[in-house]
Order: C-alpha cells, then sequence, then structure tokens
C-alpha cells in the first residue's frame, strides 16, 4: 500500500482574483528588479567563468575543456554549455562586453554569432547591430557582414550503358529460361536419386535386423538342451503287442 506522502495529490493553485491597478504595478516593479538581477547574476557567472578559464580551474579538476566542465561537472545542455564557453571566451578578448549582457543590450543566444564576426578593428562599428537582436537575427547579421563562402562543387561526367537491342534480349530471355528448365531437370532427378537411395537404405536396415533375429535364434537353440522322446511303457508294448504297425511297437523294433 502506497504512504499517504506518495499519495498525496498536487493541486493546482487556486484562481486568484483581479489585481487592481496598483497591485499590478506592484507586481511589475517586483518582476522588472528579479529581470535586472537575473541579467546580473548572468553577467557576473560568464565573468567568474572567463576567470575561471584564464587560470585553466578545468584543467586542476581532470576536465578536457571548459565545455566539458560545464556539460559534466556543472550539468548543462551541450547547447547551454557551447553558449557559456563561447561567451567566456569572447568576453577575455572583449572585458568590456559584460555591461551590453548586464544592461540586457546583448542577449546571450547572440553571443556565439558576434564572435564570429568581431573583431577589434570593427567593434565600434559591428557591435551595435547586435544590440536587442534574437538568435535568429543575430545570424541574419552575421550572415550579412560575413557571408560564408559556397562549398564546392565537384561535378562529374560519367557515360551511361546503352540498352542492348530487343533481338539479344529475347535470345538472353530464351537462354535463362532454358537454363532454368535444365536445372529444374536436374534438380527433380536429384531428389529421385536421392529418394532411392533412401530405399536401399531402408532395405539394407531391414535385412541386417533379419540377419540379426535368424542369429539369435540359433544361439538360442545351440544354447538349449535336447528334450528326449517318451519312451512307451511295458503295459503299452504287451497292450499293442499284436498290432505290427503301432508307433509304440516300431519303437521297440527300432
Amino acid at each position: 500500500m502506497l504512504s499517504a506522502e506518495t499519495t498525496t495529490a498536487v493541486h493546482p493553485l487556486p484562481p486568484a482574483p483581479p489585481a487592481s491597478l496598483t497591485l499590478a504595478r506592484e507586481l511589475r516593479d517586483d518582476l522588472a528588479r528579479l529581470l535586472v538581477g537575473e541579467r546580473t547574476a548572468a553577467a557576473d557567472f560568464l565573468v567568474a567563468l572567463a576567470d575561471f578559464d584564464r587560470r585553466r580551474g578545468w584543467a586542476a579538476l581532470g576536465h578536457a575543456s571548459l565545455f566539458a566542465f560545464l556539460h559534466r561537472e556543472l550539468g548543462l545542455s551541450s547547447g547551454a554549455s557551447f553558449v557559456r564557453f563561447t561567451a567566456a571566451r569572447l568576453l577575455q578578448r572583449f572585458p568590456d562586453l559584460v555591461e551590453p549582457l548586464r544592461d540586457g543590450r546583448l542577449c546571450l543566444s547572440s553571443v556565439g554569432e558576434l564572435s564570429r564576426v568581431l573583431t577589434p578593428e570593427n567593434r565600434s562599428e559591428v557591435l551595435p547591430k547586435f544590440y536587442g537582436c534574437s538568435a535568429r537575427e543575430a545570424r541574419e547579421v552575421a550572415a550579412a557582414l560575413c557571408p560564408r563562402e559556397a562549398p564546392p562543387r565537384r561535378e562529374v561526367v560519367t557515360q551511361l550503358a546503352r540498352p542492348a537491342p530487343a533481338s539479344a534480349v529475347q535470345e538472353a530471355d530464351r537462354l535463362s529460361g532454358e537454363a532454368a528448365v535444365e536445372d529444374s531437370t536436374q534438380a527433380r532427378e536429384a531428389v529421385q536419386d536421392t529418394a532411392q537411395a533412401g530405399e536401399a537404405v531402408e532395405d539394407a536396415a531391414q535385412a541386417r535386423v533379419a540377419v540379426k533375429d535368424a542369429a539369435q535364434a540359433a544361439s538360442q537353440a545351440l544354447r538349449s538342451p535336447a528334450v528326449p522322446a517318451p519312451q512307451p511303457t511295458v503295459a503299452q508294448l504287451r497292450a499293442h503287442e499284436l498290432d505290427l504297425t503301432h508307433p509304440a511297437r516300431s519303437a521297440l523294433r527300432d
């Protein structure tokens, strides 16, 4: 039986009454303050992560890279680990990017595309184009600034085999049909030979059984002692002494 703790149902929150204008403004201010705290905490985490990477703390802990540390040690997903890994490396090259990340002008999801096109020479021109961009918009901006070359294509021309004439096709079909008939005939003959061989084996087995039975009977006859024929008594001889054809008379004469 399940315990009371496991059988306790989780009830949703009861519907709340509509907020008044004053309460809605207070909730809005709380959310804005929490959002600022979230951005600040994310920026502080990236600054600490960049310093951790610069000191190669992940190597001292036995990890192969910073990405492996984020994925295995901190339990982040592969995508989240890659984004923070890229941001930490970008902050080491441009430490002043922490302020746009802290105030929300630069989104963490667009850092990967920014790192692909940002250089010390074009920083003042390229960085404002990524402010307020989502991940898709950041990809479009990066593609416009640094379009990727189309991969080289290699065209290979091969010669196709010519179709065989109709007469050759018919001849090939005829030969294949004859070969199939011959194969079937040979297979039928092989089956018959196999059946005959099986019958011969069965006859030989029966002959061996008959010879074995005859040998056993002869051996038993040799082992059993001979039973002598019963001899006529004196009374029988006297009773039939005048009967010359009686078997007892013949036995006495013998």
